[in-house]
């Protein structure tokens, strides 16, 4: 029995350093909760174990693909984790290098469904610092940023994927037609003087157009 113990023990340990990936080699989906998309990770092959990310549509129609393999199969990166945010808009997931070289470095990206894009977080809120990260409704994500550069300690951070992804409502534009707020007597017949081209007083302001002449005279 110790024999048998201290094999187990000897097979544990090599293991024990390497990326979290190992447990995960088998194709995975994730299901929007609208059930509208399908994002599927899996190895490229049986032979490279870095990941290959896909993006489905209800139908089955291919809308995004992503390799994240390298051409020797060892400086590459696979998917730890994968999840949708709660109102479907965004698919987030997190990395790790297969080949040792940026050990412990996870970096949380996140797809977009509305612009059909991956993105990368760190380019918005610098070095990410976290194993892993948490969503919550609608698309916010929580994790931890590098406090300094060198710095392993981080910062608990709270981002607003639609805010950064650069789809805030638009401000509203002024409509540049003039607009009569206030109509003296004898305006309507000035106004349609100006729209037919004809005089809308004895004389011009300057370089002034007539119509700016009217709304000016008319406010």
């Amino acid at each position: 029995m110790v024999r048998i113990s201290l094999l187990r023990i000897l097979l544990v340990i090599p293991f024990a350093g390497m990326p979290s990936f190992v447990a995960a080699q088998q194709p995975q989906t994730y299901k929007s909760a609208d059930g509208r998309l399908h994002a599927k990770i899996a190895p490229v092959s049986r032979s490279c174990p870095e990941h290959l990310l896909v993006i489905f549509g209800r139908n089955g129609a291919l809308l995004y693909r992503k390799d994240f393999s390298s051409s020797d199969c060892e400086h590459g990166d696979v998917i730890v984790r994968g999840e949708w945010s709660p109102d479907s808009e965004f698919f987030v997931l997190n990395v790790e290098s297969i080949g040792g070289h940026k050990t412990g470095h996870s970096p949380v990206l996140f797809y977009s469904r509305h612009e059909n894009k991956l993105y990368r977080l760190e380019n918005y809120v610098g070095f990410i610092v976290a194993q892993d990260f948490t969503l919550e409704a609608p698309h916010i994500v929580r994790s931890e940023k590098q406090t300094s550069v060198g710095e392993l300690e981080g910062v608990p951070i709270k981002v607003d994927l639609l805010r950064i992804n650069g789809r805030s409502r638009p401000t509203p534009r002024f409509s540049r037609r003039p607009t009569i707020t206030h109509k003296p007597k004898g305006a309507t017949q000035r106004w349609k003087e100006v729209r037919s081209g004809g005089s809308a007083s004895s004389g011009r302001w300057g370089s002034v157009p007539l119509f700016l002449s009217v709304k000016i005279r008319c406010n």
